[in-house]
């Protein structure tokens, strides 16, 4: 069976694993076009000598699409179970005096980083983690990853240099002296 056919037979599919994410924040339209090129993207890595039907070899694709299309558009950030939803009170006694709330700001900045952390080079993701997430020195870094505490630094300013660029933040030129 060609892929075109694969993919037409088994659009079907696509609109029973989009209905599993229904109620999540995301247009079923949007979820059903990431689920129909993971369709596609299955169809083209099917193997049919290997004797898995293909329905079984695709759903996981599918739903692993529509997860990624749902995390790269944050709705997958959810409250745990059990815990107490934050009440308007609660906001503003725990802002800061200028009505932003701290702990909110890095909750959105680490959403906003986390997709464009998958897409550095693993050393890159590694040093940033290393350095920024369990707040690390260079040094320490160097250690666990068996480098020198130079090879930390160029790294840690290029992987800095790529997510400004993606982020659309401006280059950050490294200070002068006076007088020179």
């Amino acid at each position: 069976m060609d892929i075109d056919a694969l993919v037409l037979e088994h659009l079907p599919l696509v609109d029973r694993c989009a209905r599993r994410f229904h109620g999540w924040g995301e247009p079923h339209d949007d979820l059903v076009q990431a689920g129909r090129l993971a369709l596609l993207l299955a169809a083209r890595r099917y193997d049919a000598a290997r004797g898995v039907p293909f329905a079984a070899y695709a759903a996981p694709t599918v739903l692993g699409g529509m997860r990624h299309h749902l995390r790269d558009r944050g709705a997958l950030v959810r409250t745990p179970r059990g815990a107490d939803p934050l009440r308007f009170d609660q906001l503003d006694d725990e802002a800061s005096p200028d009505g932003t709330d701290p702990a909110y700001e890095e909750a959105e900045l680490r959403m906003l980083l986390q997709p464009q952390l998958a897409r550095l080079r693993p050393l890159e993701r590694d040093v940033v983690a290393l350095r920024f997430l369990d707040t690390l020195t260079q040094d320490e870094v160097a250690g666990r990853l068996g480098i020198s505490q130079a090879q930390v630094s160029r790294v840690q300013a290029r992987a800095l240099t790529r997510l400004r660029r993606r982020l659309g933040a401006p280059a950050v030129s490294p200070p002068t002296t006076p007088g020179g």
